[in-house]
């Protein structure tokens, strides 16, 4: 469909919510489609309320160098929204997608102190669900609903148009351009290969076609395009004040086991080549059937501390033999798989 299309349907919902507050969450960088709602609030004599750091940004950005057009007194601050009428009113807000700090989520949820969402509210959801973020969207609109609101999103009425190229104009930019090298970025691996198709179909040699991924270097020259090393990057974990390194993270891997099955933890003491007292045994997160199955585990950790010889093995060896028993215990028994903590204390 074309971009116009949308503006017909927000057309005919500003006629049919005449009396009704409207909302509206859209991409904040769709800068057309803000000019589209700009135009239809100007025209239904409603004024216009920004919400959303991102959606302040791109207006203020897109009015300094004459992108979008905004009639002096359309907009208002937000915190005067309580002096209007509901059919005098239009927010525009960021959240299309169901993110869990933007505003039309707080709004749903019930926790945006400027905007209370009302049986007279009418939700336009001018967005695609990006794969992924299906049930944050949602959620986003069964949290709506419960709060009376009426909500219009993409399934019901025309919307949203996708603003991505189709095929046929990517091959105009091609005969366009004549590439001599084509690298297809942006999308998931699927969306690259067929377009790297779609270049080798209009005449490129595949040898001039690259298709990289986070990390690739590409070393260019005026003959040659080929993969270079690669660089560490992507996504990084910050804790905190901590930073986690490149590579695999082991950090996440022991909370993810932790937050399924949580932590079973011994503790052992050992003098000389005897281990002595009993093991301290704890678990956190793990869910146990009841007193005997505490007391299996302490007879269980006992059993193989007696079977095992300290005198010709180490600390590191005896660590192994508990926690192998353990594992094999717990996936028989409850087949979870807590992360096992065993420390052998020399005294």
């Amino acid at each position: 469909m074309s971009e116009t299309v949308v503006g017909t349907t927000l057309d005919h919902l500003f006629s049919e919510n005449m009396t009704r507050r409207l909302i509206i969450a859209t991409f904040a960088s769709n800068v057309h489609r803000l000019q589209q709602i700009i135009d239809l609030a100007v025209k239904y004599r409603r004024k216009v309320a920004l919400s959303g750091r991102s959606m302040f940004k791109v207006v203020d950005a897109a009015v300094k160098i004459g992108e979008l057009k905004i009639p002096e007194g359309v907009l208002i601050d937000i915190e005067k929204c309580k002096n209007l009428f509901d059919g005098e009113l239009l927010i525009v807000s960021t959240g299309s997608q169901g993110e869990p700090m933007s505003a039309l989520t707080r709004m749903a949820m019930g926790e945006f102190n400027k905007v209370t969402i009302g049986e007279n509210d009418t939700i336009i959801i001018s967005a695609n669900p990006i794969p992924g973020n299906e049930k944050m969207i949602y959620r986003v609109i069964n949290n709506l609903y419960k709060k009376g609101a009426r909500v219009v999103y993409e399934s019901l009425e025309k919307i949203h148009v996708s603003g991505h190229a189709c095929q046929e104009e990517h091959k105009i930019l091609h005969s366009l351009l004549k590439p001599k090298f084509f690298i297809p970025v942006h999308g998931e691996y699927r969306h690259l290969k067929r377009h790297a198709q779609l270049a080798v179909s209009l005449g490129m040699s595949e040898q001039n076609i690259l298709i990289t991924d986070i990390g690739n270097c590409v070393e260019l020259t005026k003959k040659s395009m080929k993969l270079g090393e690669n660089i560490p990057a992507g996504t990084r974990l910050i804790d905190g004040a901590g930073v986690e390194d490149y590579g695999t993270s082991e950090v996440m891997k022991d909370r993810l086991k932790m937050s399924a099955d949580g932590v079973f933890t011994v503790a052992v003491a050992v003098s000389g080549n005897y281990v002595v007292g009993e093991a301290v045994i704890e678990a956190h997160g793990c869910v146990f059937a009841g007193e005997d199955m505490e007391a299996e585990l302490r007879a269980l950790v006992q059993r193989t501390i007696d079977a095992y010889d300290y005198g010709k093995g180490n600390k590191e060896d005896l660590q192994i033999a508990i926690r192998k028993a353990l594992k094999n215990y717990f996936y028989k028994k409850t087949k979870q798989a807590p992360l096992i903590v065993v420390s052998v204390l020399e005294l």
